[in-house]
């Protein structure tokens, strides 16, 4: 003790304590210490091939690290091996499950023979990687990058499928029917037996039914076409045989169509046309890329209405084969016709929209914009001005639905949004209704005299158009209502933009009563088909505003009197909507009985009030507003894309 203190008083005792700096030395850096001296818990001066304290102990000297690594290095090198080998795995399954039967047992049989299951799962991805080299230089004209790793985020929505596992993979080498190569004619003799072509008079009853229970922005092949698809494949009478085009596209048509059929029929030859299509969609990519852009669109379809969600493979995939002929682009190229750049340009549309649904149904945000042009984050500046009527509308419809997309995902992005982003995105929604051509307003829609102008099937896919836009103003409008404290937001909103919380709570109230009046009007028009996702959104989106807006009406008046009798009808339209679509949509049926009982409550009141009814009017309250919270969620939460065929809907 004595001694420290007189050193420490003493600088020239503490100069000569100190070791020279040339003289100081360096900690040796041990990358890996050896499993004896792990076990002991003493350093290991890590020599190889013993230790010192090995040596000196005449002990076995193990290394379990190879040289010039760390632990921590082989610990994740394992673990990213442990990852390959369960994404190989899964693709097996996938393959398995995805498969045709005959496919399968081919697959089964191959894995059988083979002594381990992982070394079958590497050699089979192996050899499908090189097969599928030429399909994918094809679209990208670029070497394959690497596979993306899975992105546990979206887990739950996608069940074992991740995004980035799916879209990794243009080339579709995820399905086992789908040939390397063939040829672009096909013989019905020559046919696999797996290709079964049904009768011509089922191929025109489900592509009948497609046209009629489809809206507008879905019919990307002309009737022109269809019929000489027809003519090439049942009526050739030169004998030559029929083009893979043609078949692929009254097989895709077909299937989608057998998904609004009623009954056994549709669900018995739904997967007949399916196959078809798939098998030949390959041939068909090498032959004419361009009008397989117009075959993905079906099949993402077919897909989409079945929430399988190797969906978002196929719209990328198409979305790249237009990017190969510029169709996202303004200017037509001079090398591409007129006919087929307006076919590609219905194609690219429709695959745009059906991307903005299923990233706003999901949450999922793709790492490819979709070609998507842009003012900002959240415009989308294709005109529709000099475009003929069914063109206007398609152009209006995408332009709204990516506007919408953008709202959600703002939605899931923060727990609260900038006064500047809310009066931004309020901004780009009323420029798009400003820009709307004016034969598209509902006060236009339903005069007499457009009745010539617009046909049924086009005006019924702009009161689609608007039910988006209704959406879009209801989840913005909640979204800001419920984000803060009314003082703080009316704050912050008068300083942006002049809007008070409580116009944007009524203004949500305004676009659930026209959602439920134009539901009505589709529904009285023979409109409403049970599979539209659209109209059983609004109709659950409005009913609960509408619901909420009833109690709030009826808590400021006397506890024996019930008013608002027109606001209780425009929700009789909503859940009228939900009953009917929830015969066959079971999340129709999951959103129907979930504002059943606040339904009946509310009615029950109104038809014979009580004296408890504030008290049953304010539990209510409470439990809409926590519905109502969660509007933008509630597609998230309810629909269940496990790649099934359990049940369909469409968008």
């Amino acid at each position: 003790m004595d001694e420290t203190i007189s050193l420490a008083n003493d600088p020239a005792s503490l100069a000569k304590a100190q070791p020279k700096a040339g003289n100081k030395r360096k900690r040796q850096i041990v990358t890996a210490a050896c499993e004896r001296c792990r076990a002991r818990r003493s350093k290991c001066d890590g020599l190889r091939p013993q230790c010192t304290k090995c040596t000196a102990a005449d002990a076995e000297c193990v290394y379990t690290v190879p040289v010039s690594q760390t632990r921590h290095d082989v610990s994740k090198a394992r673990l990213e091996k442990m990852k390959e080998d369960f994404e190989l795995m899964r693709e097996v399954l996938d393959l398995l499950r995805s498969s045709n039967t005959t496919a399968a047992e081919q697959l089964l049989d191959r894995m059988r023979d083979s002594e381990d299951s992982l070394a079958f799962a590497r050699t089979y991805a192996s050899q499908r990687s090189s097969s599928s080299l030429h399909s994918r230089e094809l679209l990208t004209h670029e070497p394959p990058g690497p596979r993306r790793r899975h992105d546990s985020t979206y887990s739950s929505h996608f069940g074992s499928q991740s995004p980035s596992a799916l879209v990794s993979a243009p080339s579709m080498h995820f399905e086992p029917s789908l040939p390397e190569r063939e040829p672009s004619v096909v013989r019905p003799s020559e046919l696999p037996a797996h290709l079964d072509i049904p009768a011509e008079h089922n191929y025109r009853d489900a592509i009948s039914s497609f046209h009629e229970c489809s809206g507008k922005l879905f019919q990307v092949c002309d009737e022109d076409e269809i019929e000489a698809s027809f003519d090439h494949v049942f009526h050739n009478p030169d004998g030559n045989p029929p083009s893979a085009i043609s078949l692929c596209r009254l097989s895709a048509l077909a299937a989608v169509g057998c998904l609004y059929m009623k009954g056994k029929r549709g669900d018995e030859l739904k997967h007949t046309f399916y196959h078809v299509a798939k098998s030949l969609l390959d041939s068909c990519i090498e032959t004419d890329p361009l009008i397989s852009s117009t075959f993905c669109t079906l099949v993402s379809m077919y897909n989409i209405m079945s929430r399988a969600t190797v969906a978002l493979v196929y719209i990328e995939l198409g979305i790249r084969l237009c990017r190969r002929f510029q169709i996202h682009t303004v200017c037509r190229p001079p090398t591409l016709s007129e006919e087929r750049w307006k076919s590609g340009k219905r194609a690219w549309r429709t695959l745009i929209f059906f991307g903005a649904w299923i990233s706003a149904t999901i949450g999922y945000l793709s790492p490819d914009e979709w070609d998507i042009p842009g003012e900002g984050s959240f415009t989308v500046v294709e005109r529709s001005a000099g475009a003929d009527l069914e063109e206007m509308v398609q152009i209006e419809m995408v332009k709204i639905a990516v506007l919408k997309r953008n709202i959600l995902h703002i939605n899931m992005a923060s727990p609260r949004l900038a006064a500047n982003t809310i009066k931004t995105v309020k901004k780009d929604l009323d420029r798009w209704y400003d820009e709307l051509p004016p034969i598209m307003h509902l006060f236009n829609l339903t005069k007499k005299d457009n009745s010539s102008t617009v046909s049924t099937e086009l005006r019924r896919t702009i009161y689609f158009v608007h039910l988006l836009y209704l959406g879009a103003l209801i989840l913005l409008n909640r979204r800001v209502v419920i984000q803060s404290s009314p003082t703080e937001l009316n704050d912050e909103l008068s300083i942006c933009s002049g809007v008070s919380v409580d116009k944007l709570a009524d203004d949500s109230a305004v676009a659930a009563e026209q959602s439920a009046r134009i539901l009505g009007l589709l529904f009285d028009e023979g409109g409403g088909f049970e599979r539209c996702w659209i109209v059983i959104f609004q109709a659950y989106s409005a009913g609960i505003i509408l619901l909420h807006r009833f109690v709030q009406d009826n808590l400021q008046a006397p506890p024996s009197y019930v008013r608002n009798g027109d606001n209780l009808g425009c929700i009789d339209k909503c859940m009228r909507v939900l009953s009917h679509c929830g015969s066959v949509d079971p999340v129709a049926g999951k959103f129907e009985k979930t504002l059943g009982p606040f339904y009946a409550t509310l009615r029950a009141a109104y038809d014979k009030p009580s004296s408890r009814l504030v008290s049953d009017l304010k539990k209510t309250e409470a439990e809409l507003y926590r519905l109502a919270d969660g509007i933008g969620v509630a597609l998230h939460s309810q629909v269940d894309w496990v790649g099934s065929d359990k049940s369909t809907s469409d968008p």
